[in-house]
Protein backbone atom coordinates (compact mmCIF):
# COMPACT_ATOMS: atom_id res chain seq x y z
CA UNK A 1 0.00 0.00 0.00
CA UNK A 2 1.31 3.79 -1.19
CA UNK A 3 2.02 6.09 1.62
CA UNK A 4 -0.91 8.30 2.75
CA UNK A 5 0.00 11.85 0.78
CA UNK A 6 -0.60 14.59 3.46
CA UNK A 7 -0.44 18.27 2.45
CA UNK A 8 0.01 20.62 6.07
CA UNK A 9 -0.42 24.36 5.02
CA UNK A 10 0.06 27.59 6.64
CA UNK A 11 -0.62 29.99 3.42
CA UNK A 12 0.82 33.44 3.95
CA UNK A 13 0.50 36.63 1.49
CA UNK A 14 3.60 37.46 -0.12
CA UNK A 15 4.89 41.14 -1.62
CA UNK A 16 6.98 43.73 -1.79
CA UNK A 17 6.25 44.64 1.98
CA UNK A 18 5.51 41.50 4.02
CA UNK A 19 8.26 39.58 6.32
CA UNK A 20 7.41 35.84 7.13
CA UNK A 21 8.32 33.45 9.65
CA UNK A 22 8.89 29.72 8.74
CA UNK A 23 6.43 27.23 9.68
CA UNK A 24 7.22 25.78 13.08
CA UNK A 25 3.65 24.93 13.88
CA UNK A 26 3.40 22.65 10.96
CA UNK A 27 6.64 20.93 11.74
CA UNK A 28 5.40 20.04 15.24
CA UNK A 29 2.49 18.53 13.79
CA UNK A 30 4.68 16.62 10.94
CA UNK A 31 7.27 15.66 13.27
CA UNK A 32 5.11 14.04 15.95
CA UNK A 33 2.89 12.48 12.82
CA UNK A 34 5.96 11.01 11.51
CA UNK A 35 7.39 9.80 14.70
CA UNK A 36 3.98 7.85 14.96
CA UNK A 37 3.35 6.57 11.32
CA UNK A 38 7.32 6.54 10.02
CA UNK A 39 7.12 5.53 5.69
CA UNK A 40 2.63 5.07 6.22
CA UNK A 41 2.52 8.65 5.02
CA UNK A 42 4.27 10.92 3.33
CA UNK A 43 4.11 14.73 4.40
CA UNK A 44 5.00 18.03 2.71
CA UNK A 45 4.78 21.74 4.30
CA UNK A 46 3.83 24.86 2.83
CA UNK A 47 4.34 28.52 3.70
CA UNK A 48 3.58 30.43 -0.27
CA UNK A 49 0.03 30.19 -1.69
CA UNK A 50 0.93 30.47 -5.29
CA UNK A 51 3.51 27.18 -4.69
CA UNK A 52 0.85 25.40 -3.06
CA UNK A 53 -1.76 25.52 -5.96
CA UNK A 54 1.08 24.32 -8.54
CA UNK A 55 2.12 21.46 -6.45
CA UNK A 56 -1.53 19.78 -4.89
CA UNK A 57 -1.75 18.43 -8.50
CA UNK A 58 1.14 16.56 -8.55
CA UNK A 59 1.02 15.26 -4.94
CA UNK A 60 -2.88 14.56 -5.08
CA UNK A 61 -3.29 14.54 -1.29
CA UNK A 62 -5.45 12.26 0.76
CA UNK A 63 -5.54 14.56 3.78
CA UNK A 64 -5.22 18.46 4.09
CA UNK A 65 -4.42 19.83 7.40
CA UNK A 66 -5.05 24.13 7.03
CA UNK A 67 -3.72 26.18 9.71
CA UNK A 68 -5.94 29.42 10.55
CA UNK A 69 -5.83 32.29 12.56
CA UNK A 70 -6.39 36.32 12.02
CA UNK A 71 -3.98 37.01 9.56
CA UNK A 72 -5.25 34.01 6.92
CA UNK A 73 -8.75 34.20 7.77
CA UNK A 74 -10.13 34.60 3.97
CA UNK A 75 -7.18 33.21 2.40
CA UNK A 76 -8.18 29.73 4.69
CA UNK A 77 -11.69 30.41 3.18
CA UNK A 78 -10.53 30.72 -0.52
CA UNK A 79 -7.92 27.76 -0.34
CA UNK A 80 -10.88 25.49 0.96
CA UNK A 81 -13.29 26.81 -1.58
CA UNK A 82 -10.22 25.78 -4.12
CA UNK A 83 -9.73 22.60 -2.44
CA UNK A 84 -13.69 21.37 -2.46
CA UNK A 85 -13.65 22.43 -6.63
CA UNK A 86 -10.67 20.58 -8.04
CA UNK A 87 -10.67 17.55 -5.48
CA UNK A 88 -14.93 17.50 -4.59
CA UNK A 89 -15.36 14.87 -1.68
CA UNK A 90 -11.95 12.86 -2.28
CA UNK A 91 -9.72 14.30 0.34
CA UNK A 92 -10.26 15.50 3.53
CA UNK A 93 -9.67 19.16 5.06
CA UNK A 94 -9.21 19.74 8.30
CA UNK A 95 -8.20 23.43 9.97
CA UNK A 96 -6.56 24.16 13.35
CA UNK A 97 -4.79 26.76 14.92
CA UNK A 98 -5.71 29.47 17.41
CA UNK A 99 -8.64 30.74 15.65
CA UNK A 100 -10.71 27.68 16.92
CA UNK A 101 -12.34 28.23 20.08
CA UNK A 102 -13.18 25.54 22.82
CA UNK A 103 -17.14 27.12 23.00
CA UNK A 104 -19.42 24.65 21.15
CA UNK A 105 -21.25 27.54 19.67
CA UNK A 106 -18.13 29.24 18.14
CA UNK A 107 -17.49 25.57 16.67
CA UNK A 108 -20.13 25.26 14.97
CA UNK A 109 -20.12 28.58 13.86
CA UNK A 110 -16.73 28.25 12.34
CA UNK A 111 -18.26 25.09 9.80
CA UNK A 112 -20.60 27.44 8.71
CA UNK A 113 -17.75 30.18 7.53
CA UNK A 114 -15.41 27.36 6.41
CA UNK A 115 -17.84 25.95 4.19
CA UNK A 116 -16.16 22.57 2.51
CA UNK A 117 -14.54 22.14 6.34
CA UNK A 118 -14.57 18.41 7.53
CA UNK A 119 -13.49 18.84 10.58
CA UNK A 120 -11.71 21.03 13.47
CA UNK A 121 -8.56 20.63 15.92
CA UNK A 122 -8.42 23.03 18.56
CA UNK A 123 -5.46 23.96 20.31
CA UNK A 124 -2.13 21.74 19.92
CA UNK A 125 -2.80 19.96 16.75
CA UNK A 126 -0.47 16.83 17.33
CA UNK A 127 -2.60 14.89 19.07
CA UNK A 128 -5.56 15.52 17.00
CA UNK A 129 -4.58 15.33 13.83
CA UNK A 130 -2.58 12.33 14.32
CA UNK A 131 -5.62 10.18 15.50
CA UNK A 132 -7.13 11.75 11.89
CA UNK A 133 -4.16 10.23 10.18
CA UNK A 134 -4.59 6.84 12.07
CA UNK A 135 -8.15 6.82 11.61
CA UNK A 136 -7.86 7.52 7.96
CA UNK A 137 -5.57 4.28 7.69
CA UNK A 138 -7.72 2.37 9.20
CA UNK A 139 -9.20 2.36 6.27
CA UNK A 140 -12.43 4.52 7.75
CA UNK A 141 -14.06 7.03 4.63
CA UNK A 142 -16.45 9.12 6.49
CA UNK A 143 -15.66 11.05 9.88
CA UNK A 144 -18.94 9.98 12.01
CA UNK A 145 -16.80 8.26 14.85
CA UNK A 146 -15.82 10.32 17.70
CA UNK A 147 -11.91 11.06 18.02
CA UNK A 148 -9.92 12.25 20.83
CA UNK A 149 -8.88 15.93 19.49
CA UNK A 150 -11.17 15.77 16.57
CA UNK A 151 -14.59 18.36 15.78
CA UNK A 152 -16.88 17.13 12.88
CA UNK A 153 -19.97 18.90 12.54
CA UNK A 154 -22.73 17.03 11.09
CA UNK A 155 -26.63 17.73 10.73
CA UNK A 156 -26.33 20.25 13.12
CA UNK A 157 -24.63 18.39 15.77
CA UNK A 158 -20.94 18.13 17.06
CA UNK A 159 -19.43 14.81 17.29
CA UNK A 160 -15.89 14.76 18.78
CA UNK A 161 -13.69 12.62 21.73
CA UNK A 162 -12.12 13.73 24.41
CA UNK A 163 -10.06 17.11 24.46
CA UNK A 164 -6.38 16.58 24.14
CA UNK A 165 -5.77 19.83 23.12
CA UNK A 166 -2.77 20.59 25.56
CA UNK A 167 -1.94 17.05 26.04
CA UNK A 168 1.18 16.16 24.21
CA UNK A 169 4.03 14.96 25.96
CA UNK A 170 7.10 17.86 24.87
CA UNK A 171 9.90 15.54 25.48
CA UNK A 172 8.56 12.99 23.00
CA UNK A 173 7.71 15.46 20.38
CA UNK A 174 10.56 15.41 17.74
CA UNK A 175 12.19 18.13 17.14
CA UNK A 176 11.05 20.35 13.48
CA UNK A 177 14.44 21.04 12.92
CA UNK A 178 17.21 18.58 13.76
CA UNK A 179 14.82 16.11 12.04
CA UNK A 180 15.39 18.68 8.52
CA UNK A 181 11.71 19.13 8.39
CA UNK A 182 12.09 22.49 8.18
CA UNK A 183 15.25 22.87 6.13
CA UNK A 184 13.10 23.66 2.86
CA UNK A 185 12.30 27.35 4.67
CA UNK A 186 15.77 28.08 5.48
CA UNK A 187 16.31 30.79 3.67
CA UNK A 188 16.73 34.66 3.24
CA UNK A 189 12.44 34.84 2.83
CA UNK A 190 12.01 33.12 6.35
CA UNK A 191 12.99 34.08 9.58
CA UNK A 192 13.38 31.04 12.42
CA UNK A 193 11.23 30.76 15.03
CA UNK A 194 11.92 28.51 18.08
CA UNK A 195 9.74 27.35 21.63
CA UNK A 196 10.99 26.80 24.31
CA UNK A 197 7.53 26.00 26.34
CA UNK A 198 4.38 25.65 26.17
CA UNK A 199 1.55 27.29 27.81
CA UNK A 200 0.35 30.30 29.71
CA UNK A 201 -0.90 30.48 33.66
CA UNK A 202 -3.46 33.39 32.81
CA UNK A 203 -6.65 33.52 31.21
CA UNK A 204 -7.15 36.71 29.82
CA UNK A 205 -10.64 36.41 27.89
CA UNK A 206 -9.15 38.42 25.08
CA UNK A 207 -6.45 36.09 24.02
CA UNK A 208 -6.43 32.52 22.48
CA UNK A 209 -4.66 31.12 24.86
CA UNK A 210 -6.75 32.09 27.99
CA UNK A 211 -9.53 29.71 27.10
CA UNK A 212 -7.64 27.30 28.33
CA UNK A 213 -6.64 26.35 32.03
CA UNK A 214 -3.49 24.44 30.91
CA UNK A 215 -0.55 23.01 32.74
CA UNK A 216 2.91 24.80 31.78
CA UNK A 217 5.48 22.56 29.94
CA UNK A 218 8.93 22.82 28.93
CA UNK A 219 10.84 20.92 25.97
CA UNK A 220 14.12 19.17 26.87
CA UNK A 221 17.27 21.39 27.66
CA UNK A 222 18.77 19.50 25.29
CA UNK A 223 17.18 19.59 22.83
CA UNK A 224 16.41 23.31 22.73
CA UNK A 225 20.02 23.77 22.73
CA UNK A 226 20.59 21.22 19.58
CA UNK A 227 18.43 23.44 17.99
CA UNK A 228 19.97 26.61 19.09
CA UNK A 229 23.01 25.26 17.48
CA UNK A 230 21.40 23.99 14.37
CA UNK A 231 19.61 27.08 13.57
CA UNK A 232 22.78 29.58 14.08
CA UNK A 233 25.05 27.37 11.84
CA UNK A 234 22.03 27.59 9.51
CA UNK A 235 21.31 31.36 9.43
CA UNK A 236 25.03 32.38 9.34
CA UNK A 237 24.75 33.98 6.56
CA UNK A 238 22.05 35.67 6.79
CA UNK A 239 22.84 37.62 10.00
CA UNK A 240 20.26 40.22 9.45
CA UNK A 241 17.56 37.90 10.32
CA UNK A 242 15.35 38.16 13.49
CA UNK A 243 15.09 34.95 15.81
CA UNK A 244 11.60 35.19 17.00
CA UNK A 245 10.66 32.90 20.46
CA UNK A 246 7.42 32.04 20.66
CA UNK A 247 7.11 31.44 24.48
CA UNK A 248 4.67 33.61 26.37
CA UNK A 249 6.65 33.76 29.57
CA UNK A 250 10.23 33.11 28.90
CA UNK A 251 12.02 32.75 32.96
CA UNK A 252 9.31 30.80 34.34
CA UNK A 253 11.35 27.72 34.34
CA UNK A 254 15.00 27.46 36.15
CA UNK A 255 15.80 25.71 33.13
CA UNK A 256 15.16 29.25 30.86
CA UNK A 257 18.71 30.35 32.43
CA UNK A 258 20.49 27.52 30.87
CA UNK A 259 19.09 27.83 27.59
CA UNK A 260 19.49 31.62 27.36
CA UNK A 261 22.92 30.92 28.53
CA UNK A 262 23.92 28.95 26.10
CA UNK A 263 21.80 31.03 23.19
CA UNK A 264 24.23 34.08 24.36
CA UNK A 265 27.41 31.70 23.74
CA UNK A 266 26.06 30.55 20.40
CA UNK A 267 25.25 33.98 19.08
CA UNK A 268 29.07 35.16 20.04
CA UNK A 269 30.63 31.84 18.31
CA UNK A 270 28.84 32.13 15.19
CA UNK A 271 27.10 35.55 14.79
CA UNK A 272 23.59 34.59 15.18
CA UNK A 273 21.40 35.53 16.75
CA UNK A 274 22.37 39.65 16.48
CA UNK A 275 18.86 40.05 17.30
CA UNK A 276 15.55 38.68 18.75
CA UNK A 277 12.08 38.94 20.22
CA UNK A 278 10.98 37.15 23.35
CA UNK A 279 8.60 38.11 25.63
CA UNK A 280 9.71 37.66 29.93
CA UNK A 281 7.44 36.34 32.40
CA UNK A 282 5.35 38.84 33.87
CA UNK A 283 5.57 37.89 37.36
CA UNK A 284 9.30 39.57 38.23
CA UNK A 285 10.84 36.19 39.73
CA UNK A 286 14.64 36.04 40.02
CA UNK A 287 14.27 33.74 37.10
CA UNK A 288 12.72 36.27 34.74
CA UNK A 289 15.29 39.14 36.48
CA UNK A 290 18.21 36.43 35.16
CA UNK A 291 16.90 36.15 31.54
CA UNK A 292 16.26 39.63 30.96
CA UNK A 293 19.31 40.67 31.76
CA UNK A 294 21.46 37.71 30.04
CA UNK A 295 19.26 38.88 27.21
CA UNK A 296 20.29 43.30 27.15
CA UNK A 297 22.02 43.01 23.74
CA UNK A 298 19.73 40.61 21.84
CA UNK A 299 16.32 41.08 22.94
CA UNK A 300 14.76 43.30 20.64
CA UNK A 301 11.35 43.39 22.65
CA UNK A 302 13.46 44.22 25.85
CA UNK A 303 12.36 44.05 29.50
CA UNK A 304 8.31 44.15 28.80
CA UNK A 305 5.83 44.95 32.02
CA UNK A 306 2.13 44.68 30.48
CA UNK A 307 -0.43 46.24 32.02
CA UNK A 308 -3.51 45.95 29.52
CA UNK A 309 -5.55 48.04 31.99
CA UNK A 310 -5.42 49.91 35.35
CA UNK A 311 -9.30 49.59 35.71
CA UNK A 312 -10.03 46.98 38.62
CA UNK A 313 -13.22 46.38 37.25
CA UNK A 314 -12.07 45.40 34.16
CA UNK A 315 -9.09 43.36 34.72
CA UNK A 316 -11.47 41.63 36.49
CA UNK A 317 -13.95 41.33 33.87
CA UNK A 318 -10.87 39.71 31.72
CA UNK A 319 -9.77 37.20 34.12
CA UNK A 320 -6.36 39.63 33.91
CA UNK A 321 -4.54 39.92 37.27
CA UNK A 322 -1.80 42.77 37.39
CA UNK A 323 0.92 43.44 39.09
CA UNK A 324 0.62 45.03 42.25
CA UNK A 325 1.76 48.69 43.11
CA UNK A 326 4.16 47.82 45.15
CA UNK A 327 5.47 44.95 42.49
CA UNK A 328 5.24 47.55 39.90
CA UNK A 329 7.40 50.29 41.90
CA UNK A 330 9.92 47.49 42.77
CA UNK A 331 10.14 46.47 38.85
CA UNK A 332 10.83 49.94 37.65
CA UNK A 333 13.41 50.31 40.67
CA UNK A 334 15.32 47.61 39.50
CA UNK A 335 15.39 48.04 36.09
CA UNK A 336 16.65 51.45 36.62
CA UNK A 337 19.61 49.83 38.58
CA UNK A 338 20.17 47.88 35.74
CA UNK A 339 19.80 50.63 32.94
CA UNK A 340 17.36 48.23 31.10
CA UNK A 341 14.57 50.24 29.25
CA UNK A 342 10.64 49.29 30.13
CA UNK A 343 8.32 48.94 27.73
CA UNK A 344 4.67 48.30 28.50
CA UNK A 345 1.38 48.23 27.20
CA UNK A 346 -2.61 48.81 27.46
CA UNK A 347 -5.82 47.58 25.48
CA UNK A 348 -8.22 50.11 24.78
CA UNK A 349 -12.13 49.14 24.60
CA UNK A 350 -11.96 46.28 27.05
CA UNK A 351 -15.22 45.56 29.24
CA UNK A 352 -16.41 48.74 31.49
CA UNK A 353 -13.08 51.03 30.06
CA UNK A 354 -13.80 54.34 29.15
CA UNK A 355 -12.07 57.48 28.07
CA UNK A 356 -11.38 58.49 30.97
CA UNK A 357 -9.89 55.10 32.82
CA UNK A 358 -7.71 54.63 29.90
CA UNK A 359 -6.24 58.07 29.52
CA UNK A 360 -5.85 58.57 33.42
CA UNK A 361 -4.05 55.02 32.53
CA UNK A 362 -1.55 56.33 30.14
CA UNK A 363 -0.86 59.54 32.49
CA UNK A 364 0.09 57.22 35.41
CA UNK A 365 2.15 55.21 33.75
CA UNK A 366 4.36 58.28 32.02
CA UNK A 367 4.76 59.45 35.89
CA UNK A 368 5.82 55.73 37.12
CA UNK A 369 8.72 56.25 34.49
CA UNK A 370 7.88 53.46 31.72
CA UNK A 371 10.15 53.91 28.90
CA UNK A 372 7.92 52.84 26.22
CA UNK A 373 4.37 52.88 26.25
CA UNK A 374 1.97 51.40 23.59
CA UNK A 375 -2.00 51.87 23.48
CA UNK A 376 -4.12 49.36 21.48
CA UNK A 377 -7.15 48.97 20.11
CA UNK A 378 -8.98 45.95 21.26
CA UNK A 379 -9.78 43.40 18.49
CA UNK A 380 -12.19 40.80 18.67
CA UNK A 381 -10.31 37.45 17.45
CA UNK A 382 -11.54 34.20 16.82
CA UNK A 383 -11.01 31.76 19.61
CA UNK A 384 -10.99 34.14 22.19
CA UNK A 385 -13.85 34.26 24.98
CA UNK A 386 -14.56 38.26 23.85
CA UNK A 387 -15.22 37.30 20.42
CA UNK A 388 -17.93 35.30 21.74
CA UNK A 389 -21.62 36.03 21.23
CA UNK A 390 -22.55 36.43 24.87
CA UNK A 391 -19.60 38.91 25.85
CA UNK A 392 -19.97 40.82 22.86
CA UNK A 393 -23.72 41.23 23.93
CA UNK A 394 -23.11 41.54 27.62
CA UNK A 395 -20.79 44.36 26.85
CA UNK A 396 -23.00 46.38 24.15
CA UNK A 397 -19.52 45.88 22.07
CA UNK A 398 -19.82 48.07 18.76
CA UNK A 399 -17.12 47.13 16.20
CA UNK A 400 -15.85 48.13 12.50
CA UNK A 401 -13.19 46.85 10.45
CA UNK A 402 -10.08 47.92 9.08
CA UNK A 403 -7.61 46.28 6.71
CA UNK A 404 -4.80 44.44 7.98
CA UNK A 405 -1.44 46.01 6.47
CA UNK A 406 -0.63 44.43 3.24
CA UNK A 407 -2.28 41.19 3.02
CA UNK A 408 -4.68 41.15 0.07
CA UNK A 409 -4.67 40.38 -3.45
CA UNK A 410 -6.03 37.59 -5.84
CA UNK A 411 -6.06 33.91 -5.15
CA UNK A 412 -7.12 31.38 -8.16
CA UNK A 413 -8.92 34.24 -9.29
CA UNK A 414 -10.69 34.66 -5.84
CA UNK A 415 -9.38 38.25 -3.92
CA UNK A 416 -9.21 37.39 -0.56
CA UNK A 417 -8.33 40.52 2.04
CA UNK A 418 -7.62 39.96 5.90
CA UNK A 419 -9.21 42.20 8.21
CA UNK A 420 -9.35 43.67 11.69
CA UNK A 421 -12.15 43.64 13.49
CA UNK A 422 -11.67 46.06 16.61
CA UNK A 423 -14.36 47.51 18.92
CA UNK A 424 -15.39 51.47 18.55
CA UNK A 425 -17.76 51.64 21.09
CA UNK A 426 -19.48 49.70 24.10
CA UNK A 427 -21.83 50.54 27.43
CA UNK A 428 -19.05 52.46 28.49
CA UNK A 429 -17.52 54.14 26.01
CA UNK A 430 -19.30 56.30 22.23
CA UNK A 431 -17.64 56.02 19.20
CA UNK A 432 -16.46 60.03 19.88
CA UNK A 433 -14.62 58.89 23.20
CA UNK A 434 -12.70 55.89 20.64
CA UNK A 435 -11.36 58.65 18.38
CA UNK A 436 -10.30 61.11 21.28
CA UNK A 437 -8.38 58.10 22.40
CA UNK A 438 -7.19 56.65 19.04
CA UNK A 439 -5.89 60.45 18.86
CA UNK A 440 -3.92 60.21 22.05
CA UNK A 441 -2.62 56.87 21.78
CA UNK A 442 -0.70 57.92 18.14
CA UNK A 443 0.82 60.98 20.53
CA UNK A 444 1.95 58.10 22.82
CA UNK A 445 3.02 56.38 19.36
CA UNK A 446 4.78 59.07 18.68
CA UNK A 447 6.69 59.81 21.53
CA UNK A 448 7.31 56.70 23.49
CA UNK A 449 7.93 54.46 20.73
CA UNK A 450 9.86 56.53 17.83
CA UNK A 451 10.99 59.21 20.06
CA UNK A 452 9.50 62.77 18.73
CA UNK A 453 10.30 65.48 21.25
CA UNK A 454 10.87 63.15 24.10
CA UNK A 455 12.92 65.51 25.90
CA UNK A 456 10.36 68.35 26.03
CA UNK A 457 7.71 66.11 27.07
CA UNK A 458 10.20 64.36 29.39
CA UNK A 459 10.69 68.08 31.00
CA UNK A 460 6.73 68.38 31.37
CA UNK A 461 7.03 66.38 34.61
CA UNK A 462 9.40 68.71 36.07
CA UNK A 463 6.52 71.43 35.71
CA UNK A 464 3.85 69.85 36.61
CA UNK A 465 2.33 69.92 33.31
CA UNK A 466 0.16 66.41 32.75
CA UNK A 467 0.87 64.84 29.57
CA UNK A 468 -2.64 63.41 28.60
CA UNK A 469 -3.62 67.64 29.29
CA UNK A 470 -0.98 68.61 26.63
CA UNK A 471 -2.36 66.00 23.97
CA UNK A 472 -5.72 67.06 24.63
CA UNK A 473 -5.04 70.60 24.20
CA UNK A 474 -2.75 69.95 20.64
CA UNK A 475 -5.64 67.47 19.25
CA UNK A 476 -7.93 69.99 20.04
CA UNK A 477 -6.96 73.62 20.04
CA UNK A 478 -8.52 76.53 21.04
CA UNK A 479 -10.47 77.97 17.70
CA UNK A 480 -11.06 81.35 19.08
CA UNK A 481 -7.03 81.51 18.34
CA UNK A 482 -5.32 82.04 15.32
CA UNK A 483 -3.39 78.56 14.35
CA UNK A 484 -0.47 77.87 12.12
CA UNK A 485 -1.68 76.30 8.69
CA UNK A 486 0.31 73.76 8.78
CA UNK A 487 -0.55 72.72 12.10
CA UNK A 488 -4.74 72.63 11.67
CA UNK A 489 -4.20 70.57 8.11
CA UNK A 490 -2.30 68.37 10.16
CA UNK A 491 -4.98 67.46 12.19
CA UNK A 492 -7.49 68.01 9.79
CA UNK A 493 -5.46 64.87 7.81
CA UNK A 494 -5.15 63.15 11.24
CA UNK A 495 -8.54 62.43 12.02
CA UNK A 496 -9.64 62.38 8.55
CA UNK A 497 -7.35 59.44 8.01
CA UNK A 498 -8.38 57.84 11.39
CA UNK A 499 -12.06 57.47 10.29
CA UNK A 500 -11.76 56.62 6.60
CA UNK A 501 -9.64 53.68 8.11
CA UNK A 502 -12.77 52.44 9.54
CA UNK A 503 -15.42 50.16 7.77
CA UNK A 504 -19.01 48.59 8.21
CA UNK A 505 -18.99 45.72 7.23
CA UNK A 506 -15.95 43.35 5.87
CA UNK A 507 -17.41 43.04 2.12
CA UNK A 508 -17.66 47.14 1.84
CA UNK A 509 -13.62 47.15 2.87
CA UNK A 510 -13.04 44.14 0.54
CA UNK A 511 -15.28 45.96 -2.48
CA UNK A 512 -13.38 49.05 -1.64
CA UNK A 513 -9.72 47.67 -1.40
CA UNK A 514 -10.13 45.43 -4.55
CA UNK A 515 -11.29 48.36 -6.66
CA UNK A 516 -7.77 50.41 -5.11
CA UNK A 517 -5.91 47.05 -6.31
CA UNK A 518 -7.47 46.56 -9.20
CA UNK A 519 -6.44 51.13 -10.28
CA UNK A 520 -3.03 50.08 -9.16
CA UNK A 521 -1.99 47.67 -11.50
CA UNK A 522 -3.11 44.53 -9.36
CA UNK A 523 -0.07 45.72 -7.48
CA UNK A 524 -0.31 46.42 -3.29
CA UNK A 525 -0.50 49.55 -2.49
CA UNK A 526 2.18 51.12 -0.65
CA UNK A 527 0.78 51.05 2.92
CA UNK A 528 -0.08 53.75 4.87
CA UNK A 529 0.23 52.62 8.62
CA UNK A 530 -1.25 55.51 10.16
CA UNK A 531 1.17 55.82 12.99
CA UNK A 532 4.24 55.34 11.32
CA UNK A 533 3.13 57.98 9.24
CA UNK A 534 1.62 60.02 11.15
CA UNK A 535 4.63 60.08 13.25
CA UNK A 536 7.18 60.62 10.39
CA UNK A 537 5.61 63.79 9.76
CA UNK A 538 5.61 64.91 13.12
CA UNK A 539 9.57 64.09 12.91
CA UNK A 540 10.10 64.97 9.48
CA UNK A 541 8.09 67.17 7.53
CA UNK A 542 6.16 69.59 10.01
CA UNK A 543 9.37 71.49 11.22
CA UNK A 544 8.03 74.54 10.56
CA UNK A 545 4.54 75.05 13.11
CA UNK A 546 5.84 71.93 15.55
CA UNK A 547 8.18 73.97 17.80
CA UNK A 548 5.65 77.19 18.02
CA UNK A 549 2.86 75.15 18.80
CA UNK A 550 4.02 73.23 21.42
CA UNK A 551 5.23 76.64 23.28
CA UNK A 552 1.81 78.34 22.89
CA UNK A 553 0.04 74.69 24.28
CA UNK A 554 2.85 74.79 26.95
CA UNK A 555 2.07 78.56 28.14
CA UNK A 556 -1.50 78.23 28.32
CA UNK A 557 -1.32 74.96 29.97
CA UNK A 558 1.27 76.61 32.40
CA UNK A 559 -1.26 80.00 33.05
CA UNK A 560 -3.74 78.20 33.39
CA UNK A 561 -2.15 76.12 36.26
CA UNK A 562 -1.34 79.43 37.68
CA UNK A 563 -4.78 80.64 37.90
CA UNK A 564 -5.91 77.53 39.93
Amino acid sequence: MSALRIVLADLQYSNDFTYDFLPINLGYIASYANSNFGSEINITLHRDRDKFLQEINDIKPHLFGLSLYYWNEDLVKATIKRLRAHFSSDVIIVVGGPSIDSDTAEQKKMFKKLDGVDALIPGEGEIGFSNLIEYVLHGKDSLLEPLDGVIVYNEGSLITGSDVSKSVDLTKLPSPYLTGLLDDFISPEFSPMMQFSRGCPYMCTYCSSGKYREKMRAFPVEQVKEEILYIAQKYQKYYHLHLLITDENLGLFPSDIEIVDYLCKVSKQYGYPKSMSVYNNKKLSDNAKCVIEKLRHLNFTGFTLPLQSCNEKTLSAVRRKNLTEEEWSSALKWAAEKKLKVYSDVIFGLPYETKTTILSALEEMTSKGFDQINCYNLMLLEGTELNREESREQYAFKTKYRLQGTSYGYFDGIFTAETEEIVTGSSSFSFDDYMDVRETSFMFYSIYLIGFYRWFFNGLNFLGVSKVEFFESFLCPDTSGTWPEGYLKFLEDLRSHFNDELYDNKDELKKDLEEQYKQNNYKVITPTRLNTWFGARLMYMEGDWVKITFERVLIKLLSGNQKK
